[in-house]
């Protein structure tokens, strides 16, 4: 019951690190492709869950649980989302106020 409990708060703490992060890489993606990575980012977070959830399956340390794998992509893709829109709209607007 223990062990549970300390699993259950590792993957909290990671899950929200996780969350924290996922706007700062949606801010690079935006310097790297400009509005591209509103697209280009999730897709890129897509490819990598699968291709960690794929190498795990085949070491045998996980499942492939495609529900879970869609659930969490596309909950890091809105967080990289919204870090891309907050970059673009500051890059819109110290563009603008250097003129």
């Amino acid at each position: 019951e223990i062990s549970e409990c300390l699993v259950g708060s590792e993957m909290c703490i990671r899950d929200s690190l996780n969350s924290l992060i996922m706007p700062v890489i949606g801010s690079i993606g935006y310097c790297l492709f400009r509005w591209k990575s509103l697209y280009l980012t999730p897709c890129l977070l897509f490819a990598t869950h699968l291709g960690t959830n794929v190498l795990k399956m085949f070491r045998g340390t996980e499942h492939l649980d495609l529900a879970s794998l869609l659930l969490w992509s596309a909950l890091y893709a809105v967080f990289a989302a919204i870090g891309t829109v907050i970059a673009g709209l500051l890059h819109i607007v110290f563009r603008k106020i250097n003129y």
